[in-house]
């Protein structure tokens, strides 16, 4: 995921992946049938539809047998790999092998690579979507191929989002499509991966992966199998630390289950970088100790991140301490403080408080005469992380809260030309900096934007049906085509713009509050821990159908009105709709 170089080779054998989370861990095969079949000649084109991570088995008969065939696997709908696969030749995927067939069934022989984190009745798999085959004798058809592709047992399509009735629905399903596929597609290892490059977990990618594998599949194995792997086996980026608390209190706001959050407490209060913090309140790697280095377990420097790859930071100004990894650390000790509050740790909660309010504290003194925060020490540079990250955090308050909608409404629309100023990485912490402060048209103009910083680039330029490492090819050379830190949209759109989040752990009372920048009619299947709801609202009639699972009681906020919906199906007026 990060560098031009893999950081760490990794085979996890299905013994070893069984063991995270105190649970089986499963991969299932399941057969998948050609969208289409073309065939000119001796010439075969086969187009799956959709990227999945598999293998294929060529059936010949005794026309073709002792025939020798040139075979292509691919990412790409382009003739030759991309220029993304850079100096390691292994970002967007491109696989071609001659095969000399016999009669029945023929498999190509994958990388070696290919095998990391598969079980050995799986085997090899890599991602691809176009299959060509060149030199076959005779008609070809469904019957000659078989596509398995590789997915977790616990993957099922609970949740789904359908739009309808105005023009941005057409892009707004493509863009759900796009994120939901990834969590299929991607859970082929049935722990959360930063894509096909490294097959490695990392925090931050599962923290994303996390979210929208709730609002898909809904259950919870799966992002638990990745936490336990990632307490034993961290990663550098100082904020990837942060991100290890933000998935626990996620796996407890999901499940409501506080046998997780106490089983690893411990080591929680370690990640949030309590020993960094220095005399100007704020953390730093400067102040990391042999005791640190030791118990942190790393087997690389740590080091601050900010965004990946670097030409998306828009300009930051690194230094030996970071506005934005100190936004992210403050977000970490403010759930740490309600995380000890749930475990009846009164002391604990309020030494996490107070360490908040250090970090905090020491944010200010980098603030600007302008009132922006400064990237950090010694630079009068504000970039749009050190903006949209202490925004989403809570960081800003009161009048300073206009100042900075306006400054990001100046770089989005401006400098940017409508598109993202960060990363994918960091574009659902961007996105919930304006849901949560009331910008939803700014917000949802940016997950619509047709620059070249956003999802549909990815859907028009490249037909993306998995998200990507990147918004472009050309902002990484090894670019990763199997990303799921790309598909944030899976937990964006359910959760702010149709309005879904919980109110209590384990979702005994959940919300629907439609943003007011719905501009669509939108029909959406929601998984909760005690069952399916669904939600209907008919833009049209100016009507909301709700379906309210047992043991849960639904809140739908209208306007100033909230309505209680106990279980069972409901129909209510839908006022504030467009």
């Amino acid at each position: 995921m990060m560098g031009g170089k893999t950081l760490r080779k990794l085979v996890l054998t299905s013994l070893s992946l069984a063991m995270l989370g105190g649970a089986e861990a499963g991969v299932g095969l399941v057969n998948v049938e050609p969208a289409s079949i073309r065939q000119n000649g001796s010439r075969v084109s086969i187009d799956l539809g959709k990227v999945w991570f598999g293998n294929i088995e060529i059936n010949a008969g005794i026309s073709n047998a002792g025939r020798s065939v040139s075979l292509i696997m691919k990412e790409s709908s382009q003739p030759g790999p991309l220029p993304s696969t850079g100096p390691e030749a292994i970002g967007v995927r491109f696989f071609k092998s001659d095969l000399t067939l016999r009669e029945g069934t023929n498999k190509p022989v994958l990388r070696e690579e290919d095998k990391r984190l598969m079980p050995p009745e799986v085997g090899a798999v890599m991602p691809f979507r176009y299959i060509e085959i060149d030199g076959w004798q005779g008609a070809f058809s469904k019957a000659n191929i078989q596509v398995k592709a590789a997915v977790a047992d616990t993957w099922q399509e609970r949740g789904r989002m359908v739009f309808s009735g105005s023009a941005d629905a057409y892009w707004l399903n493509r863009i759900w499509s796009l994120s939901s596929h990834t969590m299929a597609a991607t859970s082929f290892a049935d722990i959360f991966v930063d894509g096909d490059r490294e097959r490695l977990p990392y925090e931050a990618d599962g923290y994303i992966n996390q979210l929208g594998w709730y609002a898909t599949a809904g259950e919870s194995s799966v992002p638990r199998r990745t936490f336990e792997w990632l307490i034993e086996n961290p990663n550098w980026p100082t904020e990837w630390q942060s991100h290890m608390i933000f998935m626990a209190w996620a796996d407890y706001m999901h499940t409501g289950d506080i046998a997780f959050l106490r089983k690893h407490y411990d080591r929680l209060g370690f990640l949030t970088l309590h020993d960094l913090i220095g005399p100007n309140d704020l953390i730093s790697t400067k102040n990391i100790t042999e005791r640190f280095k030791k118990e942190s377990r790393l087997t690389y420097p740590m080091g601050d991140i900010v965004d990946w790859p670097k030409n998306q930071r828009d300009g930051y100004v690194m230094g030996d301490v970071n506005a934005a990894t100190n936004a992210m650390a403050y977000q970490g000790f403010v759930l740490m403080a309600k995380i000890a509050k749930v475990l009846d740790k009164s002391e604990d909660e309020q030494r996490w408080q107070a360490d908040a309010k250090r970090i905090r504290t020491g944010l200010e003194r980098l603030r600007l005469a302008n009132g922006f925060y400064a990237d950090s020490p010694g630079t009068q540079h504000t970039s749009a992380h050190s903006i949209f990250l202490p925004l989403a955090y809570g960081l800003v308050e009161g009048a300073d809260k206009a100042r900075y909608i306006r400054r990001l409404n100046t770089v989005i629309n401006g400098k940017f030309r409508g598109g993202f100023p960060g990363s994918v990485y960091t574009a659902p912490y961007l996105l919930e900096a304006l849901f949560e402060n009331g910008q939803d048209d700014l917000a949802v103009a940016l997950i619509l934007n047709n620059s070249d910083r956003g999802w549909r680039n990815m859907l028009q330029k490249y037909e993306a049906t998995v998200a990507h490492e990147a918004w472009d090819v050309k902002f990484k050379d090894n670019e990763d085509w199997t990303h799921a830190w790309g598909a944030a949209p899976a937990y964006i759109l359910p959760r702010y713009l149709l309005g879904v989040q919980q109110l209590v752990p384990g979702w005994a009372r959940w919300r629907i509050r439609p943003s007011k920048a719905l501009n669509a009619s939108v029909e959406a299947w929601l998984p909760l821990p005690q069952g399916t709801a669904y939600v209907k609202l008919d833009k049209n009639n100016g009507t909301a159908t709700v379906r309210v699972p047992a043991g849960t009681v639904a809140e739908f906020v209208d306007g100033g009105e909230t309505r209680n919906l106990t279980a069972g199906e409901h129909e209510v007026r839908w006022k504030s709709y467009r």
